[in-house]
This record gives C-alpha cells, sequence and structure tokens, in this order.
C-alpha cells in the first residue's frame, strides 16, 4: 500500500501477502470467537488458541522457512492461524455446544447487534488503515534503511501495545459489573484502578522501547545504519507507546459503559490526527510522530 515498486522489499512482500491474505477467514473467526469468549469470562479457549498457534508457527517456520523462504514464513503463519481457530472451536464448543443450535439470525435480532458492531466496526478500519499508512509513509520515497528501521520499531510498538490489552480486556468485561451495581464509588475506583495500572505499564514499556535501540538492538538488526535511524524516533515512539496504551485502555472503558458514540468519536479523532502527520512530516520521523 503505497510502497515504491523499486523498494527491493517490493517483491517478496507481495509473495507474503499473497499467501498470508489467505488467513483472512481464520483471523476472522479468532476475533470473533475472542469476543464470545471476553462475554462469557472464558480465558481459557484464547489461551489454547494461541499456545496450538504459536507452536505451529514456530514448528513450520523450522520445516519451511529454509527451503521457501519468505513464502515459507508467510505458510507457516497461514497455517498456524487456522490451526489457532480451530482448536479454540473446539474448545468452545465443549462449554457451549453452540453446533446444535446453530441457524442463520433474522433481521430483528441483527439490529442491536449492528447497532454496537458498526462503530466498532468503522473504529477498527480507521485503525487498520492508519497502520497501513504508516507503512506506506515509510517506505514510499524508497528509502530501504528507513523501511527496515520502520519494521523493526514496529514490531517492538505491536509487542509491546499487546501487554495493554488485558487491561482493555478487563475494562469490557468487569466494568459491567460494577454498573450494574448503580453505585458510582465502585465505578470510579474501577477506572482510577485501571489508569494506575495503565501508568505502571507506560512507564515498563517506556524503559523497554528506550532499551531496544540501544541495548537491544542486536535481537533485530548488525546494520549500523538501520540501528542509527531507529535511535532516531526512539523518542517519538516511546511517547507513540504512552498514548497507545492509554487509548486501549479507554477503548475498553468505552466499549464496556456501552459508550460507544464516545468511543467512535476519540478513534476519528485520534486517526485524522495520525493521518495529518503523516501529510505534514513524511518519511520515518512522520510515522513515528506522537499524534
Amino acid at each position: 500500500f503505497g510502497m515504491s515498486a523499486k523498494l527491493a522489499s517490493f517483491k517478496p512482500a507481495c509473495e507474503y501477502l499473497d499467501i498470508r491474505s489467505l488467513a483472512f477467514p481464520a483471523i476472522l473467526g479468532q476475533n470473533v470467537i475472542i469476543g464470545t469468549c471476553l462475554g462469557i469470562k472464558d480465558t481459557r479457549t484464547p489461551m489454547i488458541g494461541i499456545i496450538v498457534s504459536s507452536l505451529t508457527n514456530i514448528a513450520l517456520d523450522a520445516l519451511l522457512v529454509s527451503s521457501w523462504g519468505i513464502r515459507g514464513v508467510a505458510l507457516a503463519t497461514m497455517l498456524a492461524s487456522y490451526a489457532g481457530v480451530c482448536s479454540m472451536l473446539v474448545s468452545i464448543n465443549r462449554r457451549l455446544h453452540f453446533w446444535k443450535d446453530w441457524r442463520i439470525p433474522s433481521l430483528q435480532e441483527l439490529v442491536p447487534f449492528l447497532q454496537i458492531s458498526s462503530a466498532l466496526f468503522i473504529g477498527a478500519t480507521c485503525a487498520g488503515l492508519t497502520t497501513s499508512l504508516t507503512s506506506r509513509t515509510a517506505s514510499a520515497a524508497g528509502d530501504l534503511v528507513a523501511a527496515a528501521a520502520h519494521q523493526v520499531a514496529l514490531q517492538t510498538w505491536w509487542m509491546l501495545s499487546f501487554i495493554a490489552s488485558p487491561l482493555s480486556l478487563a475494562s469490557q468485561s468487569l466494568l459491567p459489573k460494577y454498573l450494574m451495581s448503580k453505585s458510582r464509588r465502585s465505578v470510579r475506583k474501577f477506572v482510577g484502578t485501571m489508569m494506575l495500572l495503565t501508568a505502571g505499564l507506560n512507564a515498563i514499556t517506556t524503559v523497554i522501547q528506550w532499551a531496544v535501540p540501544h541495548h537491544l538492538s542486536s535481537l533485530f538488526t548488525t546494520d549500523a545504519a538501520v540501528i542509527s535511524a531507529i535511535r532516531e524516533i526512539t523518542l517519538f515512539a516511546c511517547l507513540s507507546q504512552l498514548g497507545v496504551n492509554f487509548g486501549q485502555v479507554m477503548d475498553g472503558i468505552f466499549i464496556g459503559s456501552s459508550m460507544f458514540r464516545h468511543y467512535l468519536r476519540v478513534m476519528l479523532i485520534a486517526n485524522l490526527a495520525t493521518w495529518m502527520t503523516f501529510w505534514n512530516f513524511p518519511g520515518l520521523q512522520g510515522v513515528h510522530q506522537p499524534s
């Protein structure tokens, strides 16, 4: 998306995407199952899916990468996604036995679902578009060093972003219970606790984000030019990570309290600010500017 065809990574990127895109149904299924598990407070099923998917990916990488290269990586990831979703289906079916009552819902039954999911769909679409635009902005100039530095920074950013996900999911799952108690004090206490935990999490992720280019860069690359490029954006990456962690937890609070309009409004404002940053600060610096 916006990558220069002259960039050396363009062809292997297309090869990877051609195979990796076949995993879309599995990823969609995983998201649906995780949402269901969240509603019934089932943490075992997602854990099983992650374990099966990860082990399958590791095993297939060892078998395929040496012979197939980038296509082997994509194939391993794609097959691991299907292994993960199949294991999740088996696990959740043992609890819900949903195959027995499977049917196509009526339009009347879909209305409340669409009212809620429409805001989430728009927010997720904006977030996905923004993620695509980051790669486009970093690689559009055809600079291989900038593209490589962006990939290292992005992988670190994604890894640390997952750390905040449990707090977001906990807010979505537990906040409705406090709201049903109709005790404003307990709701405020819960939200305050989430904010304190997020502050502590931000301190940890900031240290890790700073340490990667300065002390852990050998885990990703030994290229001096790439390491130098990563260090130039470290401050921006740290500030961006703080905003992402806080935003994830606030998303969980908005969803858990059924404040979908607020959720959508915040998502649109945040993504619009990010897109404006891409427009005014092109290249690697623009990608990691904290919007």
